[in-house]
């Protein structure tokens, strides 16, 4: 998909990345968490106008190059389309087994149900807070 076919409001800038290990420390430390079978998602607040994605997804759980690759990709093009969601978060996903043998259909919807769970965690902090 092009820029010009509407691509850019989905694309991921190196700005929506979490890249230093301080970024990732936050978030594992002070972090909101939401999961499930496949995945573990760890949500803190970033104090930016816009979410950043971290990856966390270990050799331990997923063997094969491939298998993380694959993983990996699922997880950035859901948080591409949910990133609206998350807006002023810094989130970490981590895989879990469970992704191990899980249909890709069943771990992108798994994923959305976890980004509205952490999205409504923080709606009520912000709220409350």
């Amino acid at each position: 998909m092009t820029a010009d076919e509407g691509g850019r409001e989905f694309s991921l800038p190196p700005t929506a990345r979490l890249r230093r290990a301080a970024d990732y420390s936050r978030v594992f430390s002070r972090g909101r968490a939401a999961g499930d079978r496949h995945w573990l998602v760890l949500a803190a607040d970033n104090g930016l106008p816009h979410a950043r994605l971290g990856l966390a997804i270990s050799r331990k759980v997923l063997r094969r190059a491939w298998q993380r690759n694959l993983v990996k990709r699922i997880a950035r093009e859901s948080f591409r389309r949910h990133k609206h969601l998350l807006k002023g978060l810094d989130v970490v996903v981590l895989a879990r087994a469970g992704c191990r043998d899980a249909a890709r259909g069943l771990l992108r919807s798994s994923l959305d149900e976890l980004w509205h769970r952490i999205a409504a965690t923080t709606d009520n902090n912000r709220n409350h807070g």
